[in-house]
């Protein structure tokens, strides 16, 4: 009886250990947000332009893109730790046909926190346009 007890028990803790990393990744996942302008940030673009020794790879989709505007981030603000596995922030990609790059959001999770996003520019060669934060 106490075997069977123990592992049922077992199983329990394995589906919910599953359930739970199945939710971590759904929570870390960049979302495909669809088209944006690159016209539409061009103060930004100004403002913010991204100087760094650093190359990145092309860019062939969302994840691409969020790999290189996280790792940009991380590089322009470090006192923030930003993480890639964290669920602190969701991660919207959006892309423009016409300038082929992808803008990279990185939003708070918590609706209660205002402000505190993160954004990012990336041409589809790799090269970080733009990087800043919002407070």
């Amino acid at each position: 009886m106490k075997k069977r007890i123990l592992k049922i028990s077992l199983v329990i803790v394995l589906i919910a250990l599953i359930i739970l990393l199945a939710v971590w990744i759904v929570a870390v996942l960049p979302k495909d947000k669809g088209d944006y302008r690159i016209e539409d940030y061009t103060e930004e673009l100004e403002l913010f332009k991204y100087d760094s020794e650093k190359t990145y790879d092309e860019v062939h989709n969302i994840y691409d893109a969020c790999w290189i505007a996280t790792n940009a981030v991380s590089e322009r603000f470090p006192e923030e730790r930003f993480l890639l596995f964290s669920i602190e922030y969701e991660r919207w990609v959006y892309h423009d046909t016409e300038s082929d790059t992808w803008f990279v959001y990185f939003a708070l999770s918590d609706p209660d926190v205002l402000g505190g996003g993160y954004a990012c520019v990336i041409a589809s060669d790799g090269e970080v346009i733009a990087c800043w934060g919002y407070e």
